[in-house]
């Protein structure tokens, strides 16, 4: 199925900038723009987190409907790991919390303001997608995926704004 935002999407890595297809109420067409422009940020300022209280039902809801393969897990605004599709891979209780089956240990961070040639190299040397970054509290202050910079390298072009969102725009009628 293509969405709107996903037609968008493609458009703007051209390097046009354009808004959301077709005929859309404008709550509808803000969501569309949320979702293009939260979708290669490069770094992501403010993922989507859970809590580790929640059942893991929630959290495959959560990627399912934000199209992400995981989500960070905190406590407050502190983090405490990692929740991915893999680590769902076999489980048959969905009711659980997402602690008992999270990834908590070894994670793989990073400071925040980490560069994209560095979150790079972290991410190929530990053989993961994601890069979490935390400020020196142990905050959750952003994510960088694999899947963001090999976006940023294969549509060089793509219409950006300075802080490498692609541009989007959206329209609605006045009459």
């Amino acid at each position: 199925k293509t969405t709107t935002s996903k037609i968008s999407t493609v458009m703007t890595k051209d390097n046009l900038v354009t808004g959301p297809a077709g005929t859309k109420l404008e709550e509808a067409q803000k969501r569309e723009v949320v979702k293009v422009k939260r979708s290669e940020h490069g770094v992501i300022l403010d993922p989507v987190t859970l809590s580790p209280a929640e059942p893991v039902r929630r959290a495959q809801e959560l990627m399912n409907v934000q199209n992400v393969s995981g989500i960070p897990i905190v406590e407050g605004k502190k983090l405490v790991g990692i929740l991915t599709r893999r680590d769902l891979k076999f489980l048959k209780d969905y009711d659980v919390k997402i602690s008992t089956v999270m990834t908590k240990d070894n994670l793989v961070t990073g400071p925040a303001g980490t560069k994209l040639e560095e979150a790079k190299e972290i991410l190929q040397k530990h053989k993961v997608e994601k890069l979490l970054l935390v400020n020196s509290r142990g905050e959750l202050a952003g994510l960088i995926t694999m899947r963001d910079i090999d976006r940023i390298q294969q549509y060089p072009r793509a219409a950006r704004d300075q802080r490498g969102r692609l541009r989007v725009g959206a329209a609605v009628s006045v009459g």
